[in-house]
């Protein structure tokens, strides 16, 4: 554990420190991934300190780079899928260890708002979410959001939104709020295309389709209308979907059924 959690630590004196920096090699993309497992019943033999693996999380959800991030979320997959450990396990004390999960996913919500401009880094600061999420996010302006700092926890969201656990209503609840202001943000910001851009939006997408296939169609034709008001957004999104539909079986055989609603949609509002 104790490499993990180092790993996780931001390093340094790196030559590139962007948000969008992308190094599959990196050690705190490794950690991201490896420190959710520590959380399954497999593990459960190893000796952790409860409140460092706390932490670690916390560090991988709220890194620079959004692929740390990315990477966290699909690492806490297999998390939601256990049973709860009833405050015997990785949580420490009464907390269950889907708590610590939660705990990380909102933490790397927090920053998903812009907030004033700083002279010295010639940029804007963000400006944290303080409160309850869940609530929150429905009152923050479009042109307020960041959409990529919402992929991660709609991605992570969505997973435990699936589960039975003990934050599954919670994640139910917040999956909606996330996914109305991701629409918002992108129909306000438009194609931002950079960096990692395309992986990072991926997750979002695969969500909405997802969802489609498996008989909620809502969600996606809700993004494509907001999408309209931005061209390229709706580009994008097509694209994005086709790829997940050609790169994945399970998802192309729903084809047929999902693709028609889509660009019916797309074809009214231009005939419109």
């Amino acid at each position: 554990m104790d490499i993990l959690v180092d790993a996780a630590t931001p390093q340094t004196g790196r030559a590139y420190v962007g948000e969008w920096s992308v190094d599959s090699r990196g050690p705190d993309r490794s950690a991201a991934a490896a420190l959710p497992l520590l959380l399954l019943p497999a593990f459960t033999a190893v000796p952790i300190d409860p409140a460092r693996l706390r932490d670690a999380l916390v560090t991988c959800a709220t890194s620079t780079f959004e692929e740390v991030r990315r990477v966290l979320a699909v690492g806490m997959g297999p998390v939601w899928s256990t049973a709860c450990d009833g405050g015997s396990g990785r949580g420490g004390g009464a907390a269950c260890g889907h708590e610590i999960a939660w705990l990380a996913v909102d933490a790397g919500l927090r920053d998903c708002r812009r907030g004033a401009w700083n002279r010295h880094t010639q940029s804007r600061d963000t400006d944290p979410l303080i409160g309850p999420v869940t609530g929150i996010l429905p009152t923050v302006s479009a042109e307020l959001l960041l959409p990529h700092r919402l992929n991660a926890p709609i991605v992570a969201a969505f997973d435990a939104a699936r589960g039975t656990t003990c934050v599954a209503a919670r994640a139910r609840a917040l999956l909606l709020e996330l996914l109305d202001a991701h629409r918002r943000a992108v129909a306000h910001h438009g194609d931002s295309s950079r960096g990692g851009w395309d992986q990072e939006r991926r997750g979002v997408e695969r969500v909405l389709l997802t969802t489609a296939t498996e008989g909620d169609l809502r969600p996606l034709l809700e993004h494509v209308r907001a999408y309209l008001e931005q061209p390229p957004a709706v580009v994008h999104l097509a694209h994005t979907l086709m790829c997940l539909f050609s790169r994945e079986p399970h998802l192309r055989r729903h084809l047929p059924r999902v693709w028609p609603p889509i660009m019916s949609t797309v074809l009214d509002a231009i005939a419109a």
